[in-house]
């Protein structure tokens, strides 16, 4: 799930219009690039945070007290200003105290503002306006997914290569986060190398060991003919076999281990891969569809280890979105927007059937249903996958 996506989603281009005008720029293209850059910047400090498990429940504490319904009346507060934007900015600054302190606040506008070319002014109030906006989408995912703070900070970590691909380079450095996105096209990548590498080895060592058993038994037999020899074969291989079997089963059992952890790797980047990019022709609904959408795909990371009982968390959540669906009139879609929702059925049809290919029999048995019965209902809605 791309959180930076589903922030610009909901800001429509009057939204967007109306922060330039704050900000005092006309050129919508530089208030976007501006905007993104101030959402991307506040998303990796909360990442950053968030890797500590102190850390990520001080977040996940923050995303639970904003207002999940700021986006609907954003355009509202920037139209009127005064007291209500004013309100907003204050709460922002101190959200922006509570992630960074006040001297990482500080430390967060001056290095903003240096690398966008901009007044420390007018990035100050374009943080404190961001990270009510960000927070609140946020806690509104929380809630609808039902994460608690080790699942916010899971799904703040599969954010490493949307920010990669938005933020400018070397900028995570410069704001003090180190090398936080480094490696990002790579994600996935070392939890299957070391589960061929483990495997391999574990394979490796059978091998060996069948074939000193097997070479042992050939020299004994050459040197002690007829029944002595045979007889003697099969104590060699017994014995060998005797000995060396905790070990081998040990190596072939971390290699099954390591090629689980590889797949659940594999699993939480497809997980995490739906980007749907720009959903504001759909207004709510578009931001319902994704949240519905990601917190099901969120839902089959960690299956392996929480087994039927997370199946059926799961299979209970995808029935109650399946439920909510005829709320969206989805059916009364623009000849614009229809399209576009088309685009997301499409894609995340194509992402839950991938992940339940990949899981064992049981939870298969118990997630197919509910998945089928959601596909037909986006199905009659008018939205063929």
């Amino acid at each position: 799930m791309n959180i930076m996506n589903m922030v610009k989603g909901a800001v429509t281009d009057q939204v967007m219009g109306q922060i330039g005008g704050m900000l005092g720029m006309s050129d919508k293209k530089k208030t976007s690039s501006t905007f993104d850059t101030a959402i991307g910047s506040i998303l990796c400090g909360m990442m950053n945070k968030s890797s500590s498990k102190e850390g990520a429940k001080q977040v996940f504490d923050m995303a639970s007290k904003a207002d999940t319904g700021i986006m609907d009346k954003i355009g509202d507060i920037l139209g009127s200003g005064g007291d209500k934007l004013e309100a907003v900015q204050k709460t922002g600054g101190g959200m922006l105290d509570g992630l960074f302190g006040a001297s990482g606040k500080t430390s967060m506008i001056q290095t903003l503002a240096k690398t966008l070319g901009l007044d420390g002014s007018i990035v100050g109030k374009l943080l404190t306006l961001a990270a009510p906006m960000l927070l609140g989408v946020i806690g509104k995912h929380t809630k609808s997914a039902g994460l608690d703070a080790l699942g916010l900070g899971g799904l703040l970590g599969k954010q490493k290569p949307h920010l990669a691909a938005a933020m400018p380079s070397g900028l995570t450095q410069n704001l003090g986060f180190g090398n936080l996105l480094s490696g990002a096209g790579d994600l996935g990548k070392s939890g299957v190398d070391a589960a061929s590498n483990v495997a391999g080895s574990a394979a490796s060592t059978v091998g060996n060991a069948t074939n000193a058993a097997a070479d042992t038994a050939r020299d004994a037999a050459k040197k002690s003919g007829g029944l002595l020899g045979y007889l003697a074969s099969l104590i060699i291989l017994g014995a060998i076999g005797y000995f060396a079997y905790p070990f081998v089963m040990k190596a072939v059992d971390g290699g099954a281990n390591a090629v689980q952890e590889g797949m659940n790797d594999i699993s939480e980047k497809a997980a995490g891969a739906l980007d749907f990019g720009d959903i504001s022709v759909l207004g709510d609904s578009g931001t319902k569809l994704q949240e519905g959408f990601c917190g099901i795909t969120d839902g089959f990371s960690g299956l392996a280890e929480t087994g039927d009982d997370g199946a059926n968390a799961l299979a209970g959540k995808i029935t109650d979105f399946s439920g909510s669906l005829d709320g969206l009139a989805l059916g009364e879609l623009s000849d614009t927007a229809k399209p576009v929702a088309t685009t997301m059925v499409g894609q995340f049809v194509e992402t839950i059937k991938g992940l339940l290919g990949g899981q064992a029999d049981g939870i298969k048995g118990i997630l197919q249903g509910p998945i089928d019965v959601l596909i037909e209902k986006l199905e009659g809605l008018g939205f063929s996958s």
